[in-house]
């Protein structure tokens, strides 16, 4: 009938848009993730994939942004820079010249750059490292906090394979979501998730700690998990993260270093 056609249709253009019906997403999916490139590079700084933006840019404006043509390069240099491109969108747009809401204050790309904190998730629990990474992407830490703009920093945590569950959770603990058809329950276990795709638990965890919202995939992008001791992001400026994480107001630095100028 007409009816059942449109409904039809409208669960259609659903999936096409969102996915799944009753999937609940939780940011990037791990296979998203970049991983260590397969030439064996290492990836750029954030710094210079970012370098000359002067005005905050929308998620789309961000993400849509073509894949430049270079006459005269060779097909590993394409390559190379391909790599550096499909990177570059999993990264958060970023943040400069915004005015803070409240103070209306209007700050530079000085004030909200973003730093890159390490962490060795050996032998940890997987609640109390989360809430401490939630801290740090959503940027509590900063006295330039603005619930509206993502203005953490970048965690990279490894070894996410070495956490560990406190109590009966192991043996307890199950994920579940729905397909939306019927018997489409799925459960999953976590000592399953364990073996199949450890970085996603912590990766749940900290999802479930941050805000239902729309800001929610783009902070998890500020989240770098891998499995074992290895990852791609050496050419940062790699700072092992304190137990207490509060970073100095720009304001505050800008007049000591004035002040040790004068």
């Amino acid at each position: 009938s007409g009816s059942r056609r449109m409904q039809n249709s409208i669960v259609q253009s659903f999936r096409r848009c969102w996915g799944p019906v009753g999937v609940r997403f939780f940011g990037r999916h791990p296979k998203h993730d970049p991983g260590p490139t397969p030439s064996g590079r290492e990836f750029p700084r954030y710094s210079e994939l970012t370098k000359g933006i002067t005005r905050p840019l929308k998620r789309k404006e961000w993400i849509s942004q073509e894949f430049p043509y270079v006459k005269g390069e060779s097909k590993e240099q394409r390559k190379d820079r391909r790599e550096d491109y499909l990177y570059q969108r999993t990264l958060p747009a970023p943040v400069s010249n915004v005015v803070l809401h409240g103070s209306h204050t209007r700050l530079g790309t000085d004030s909200t750059y973003r730093r890159w904190w390490f962490i060795d998730a050996k032998d940890l629990v997987v609640g109390r490292l989360a809430t401490q990474i939630t801290k740090v992407i959503m940027g509590k830490h900063k006295p330039i906090y603005d619930p509206s703009y993502v203005m953490g920093d970048f965690v990279v945590v490894v070894n996410a394979d070495r956490l560990r569950l406190t109590g009966r959770k192991m043996d307890q603990k199950v994920y579940r979501y729905h397909t939306g058809y019927q018997g489409g329950l799925v459960e999953t276990s976590v000592k399953t998730m364990f073996e199949d795709k450890p970085e996603e638990v912590l990766r749940r965890a900290v999802s479930g700690m941050l805000p239902k919202n729309l800001l929610r995939r783009e902070r998890l992008k500020l989240l770098r998990i891998f499995v074992g001791p290895v990852h791609p992001h050496t050419n940062e400026d790699l700072q092992p993260m304190p137990d207490f994480l509060k970073t100095v107001s720009p304001w505050v630095a800008r007049n000591a270093a004035a002040a040790a100028a004068a």
